[in-house]
């Protein structure tokens, strides 16, 4: 319902894979060890496979970046 209201598009929206979604939750807990480096370099895993990750007060939010 919430999808068409808001023209959210969420219901197809295509999931990422297990080993993405590890690698975000690694880079949580890079992030809260202060390990900016680890953080930095998973990040850029995930950007080489056009998953971007924005942090939020509530975790990570990954999105799919756009591919030119």
């Amino acid at each position: 319902f919430i999808d068409t209201v808001f023209g959210l598009q969420l219901e197809g929206r295509p999931d990422i894979s297990d080993s993405q979604k590890r690698l975000i939750s690694e880079r949580q807990s890079a992030r809260e060890a202060k390990m900016w480096a680890k953080s930095d370099e998973l990040r850029d895993k995930l950007r080489a496979e056009g998953i971007g990750v924005r942090d939020s007060d509530h975790g990570p939010v990954w999105y799919r970046q756009n591919v030119i």
